[in-house]
């Protein structure tokens, strides 16, 4: 199996696991923004905002994507790299060193297929910036190496998402709006489900009392 890593030029590779929190969201959110745009360009996504503000926003989250495909590696090299079962020292030390990743993103998977589950209208790109609005402000530590999440104005974009729901809303397009109010809801549940997670490095140890 290939472990190379033939579309991140720069990675920025974490060693704190707070940090590698923040990279485990923004690799989750690469993949979907990756996926959205797909659909996109497919013409599969739908629209509900005004044109002018839905060209704001995918010019914004197009920018935001140049720089995750740059210094965020894709959600499927952590899923190849915890699959190997080879005995190879270099690969295992690889495997080792980016569990963490693979435990978080399927924390953040579990808790995506609860607050969204399938079947479910949903605004993929709105999902993105209220889980960046939210983790930012309250994880601005584990931020600090990853600067380019500061280049963007979070609720500046958000309001061009509340625009759209209260023009949803006057044309009673009430699937619309509880697409809109379910993505705020289920950024705060991501986010929450990320920020309790708890990685053992070593899950055979054994804590001991204090006498």
């Amino acid at each position: 199996m290939n472990l190379q890593i033939t579309n991140c030029p720069n990675r920025i590779k974490p060693l704190l696991l707070r940090e590698q929190k923040t990279e485990t969201l923004l690799i989750f959110i690469r993949y979907t923004l990756e996926n959205y745009f797909r659909n996109l360009s497919a013409n599969e996504s739908e629209n509900i905002s005004h044109n002018m503000d839905t060209a704001y926003v995918e010019s914004q989250l197009r920018s935001l994507l140049s720089f995750l495909q740059e210094h965020i590696v894709e959600a499927n090299y952590i899923k190849k790299i915890i699959i190997v079962t080879k005995k190879d020292g270099v690969i295992k030390t690889v495997s080792n060193k980016e569990e963490p990743l693979y435990y978080y993103y399927q924390e953040l998977s579990k808790q995506l297929e609860i607050s969204v589950p399938n079947g479910t209208a949903w605004i993929p790109e709105q999902l993105v910036i209220c889980l960046l609005s939210e983790w930012t402000i309250e994880e601005q530590k584990s931020c600090a190496l990853f600067p380019f999440l500061n280049n963007y104005d979070y609720l500046e974009i958000l309001n061009r998402f509340d625009k759209a729901r209260l023009l949803a809303k006057k044309k009673n397009n009430a699937r619309a709006v509880k697409a809109v109010a379910q993505m705020y809801d289920a950024g705060s549940q991501i986010v929450k489900r990320l920020k309790k997670a708890k990685y053992k490095h070593n899950k055979n140890r054994v804590s001991k009392k204090r006498k």
